[in-house]
């Protein structure tokens, strides 16, 4: 049987003249990563619309955003990996979209959560698995 190379194939459309292909690779790996950041952030979780008619005040949201998204980065991170791999609209639509409301009782802060709520479980682990992280 005859074996046959293999080729990986690469087509770039860009105005930096002075690059080669190889440089032009290395340049956009890198900028890889933060293009998914981007579209997590601005189609994932709803940070492009424009809400207001306040320039700042869509500053401020697009910015909230932001925030918003990488502190469910930094929860799903340090809770493991079942947690990592989660597109952040997944993530929001069982952890942040969830029936339920935050009561004060004896001094202390606790969610009651609507107990037929089918990701209940999922929801329990990680605020386990966050809580022995902060402990």
């Amino acid at each position: 049987m005859v074996s046959y190379p293999e080729y990986e194939y690469r087509c770039y459309c860009s105005n930096i003249k002075e690059a080669d292909g190889n440089q032009l690779h290395a340049i956009y790996k890198k900028r890889a990563e933060s293009e998914n950041w981007i579209e997590n952030v601005k189609n994932q979780l709803q940070a492009s619309k424009t809400l207001t008619n306040s320039f700042h005040a869509n500053d401020i949201l697009w910015q909230l955003s932001v925030l918003a998204y990488n502190v469910s980065v930094m929860m799903r991170y340090e809770a493991g990996m079942k947690y990592w791999k989660q597109e952040p609209k997944t993530f929001r639509e069982w952890f942040i979209e969830l029936p339920g409301k935050v009561v004060e009782s004896g001094r202390q802060i606790k969610l009651k959560m609507y107990e037929n709520y089918y990701n209940r479980t999922k929801w329990e682990g990680l605020d386990r698995e966050i809580s022995v992280l902060t402990a």
